[in-house]
């Protein structure tokens, strides 16, 4: 199985000299952290929903991080991942 940094970038198709595998973890155990927050702890057994809402919301602050604070969810990204919460939250 591939790496979280490569499985992050294979999920945001990156150009390989942009990525920043670094800044792409961190993004990732933020994402981790706040689906956490919101009552989505991390499962036990493998879920491809919890890994699409964390790579999802993980890509939005990498893309972003120059735009919008880490730990802000904003615009239609908002829209998906609360539904995905809502789905896995328990």
């Amino acid at each position: 199985m591939a790496s979280v940094p490569e499985m992050m970038k294979q999920y945001g198709y990156f150009a390989e000299d942009s990525y920043q595998p670094e800044v792409a973890a961190m993004c990732l155990s933020a994402a981790k952290e706040y689906l956490a927050g919101a009552g989505v702890p991390e499962p036990e057994a493998p879920s491809s929903l919890y890994d699409t809402a964390c790579y999802m919301l993980a890509m939005h602050w990498y893309d972003n991080r120059g735009v919008v604070s880490v730990g802000a969810v904003q615009g239609p990204i908002q829209l998906g991942l609360q539904s995905i919460i809502h789905q896995i939250a328990n």
